[in-house]
């Protein structure tokens, strides 16, 4: 009988041990492993870009991929993509992304490009953000405590980083 109630005792403290630590480990997990999507749009005087743009982060390696269309006044919209992988790492709470690859904005499109960080369309070019985890559904991209874009997750996809 004592034999039994040790063992149950036993049992319940390695519970609390190992039940923690595996709670740990899966937070710190996905952390690192996660994907997302987000809208984008941009506008200016005479046209728009509207996007829809994907995030995958997988230890240190990741991709974006971006579908949009580019709509000028009195022209049928033009589909256009951005894809492109990227490095990143964590630094002071930080993520900081780095362009593998670089993708030149079509001509005309360049005038709207300006509002975006060199990050999208220069290799080797970096983009810091603070990413927030704000519930079970998506992440919150910040830079100096501003919000960028709430970011929706999404089933996680696999990453080949060769």
């Amino acid at each position: 009988m004592n034999n039994k109630k040790l063992g149950v005792i036993w049992v319940g403290i390695l519970s609390m041990i190992i039940i923690p630590l595996l709670s740990i480990a899966y937070i710190r997990y996905d952390e690192n492993h996660f994907s997302c999507e987000s809208q984008l749009i941009l506008i200016g005087k005479d046209d728009h870009y509207n996007s829809i743009m994907h995030y995958t982060f997988a230890d240190g390696f990741g991709s974006f991929e971006s579908l949009g269309s580019f709509h000028r006044s009195h022209n049928p919209p033009v589909s256009r993509t951005n894809n492109f992988p990227f490095k990143y790492w964590k630094e002071q709470g930080d993520t900081i992304m780095v362009a593998d690859d670089s993708s030149d904005p079509p001509e005309d499109m360049k005038q709207l490009f300006t509002f975006l960080p060199d990050f999208f369309y220069t290799k080797d070019r970096g983009l810091r953000v603070h990413i927030l985890r704000e519930n079970d559904s998506g992440y919150l991209f910040t830079d100096n405590n501003s919000p960028l874009f709430y970011c929706t997750r999404i089933p996680a996809r696999s990453l080949n980083p060769n």
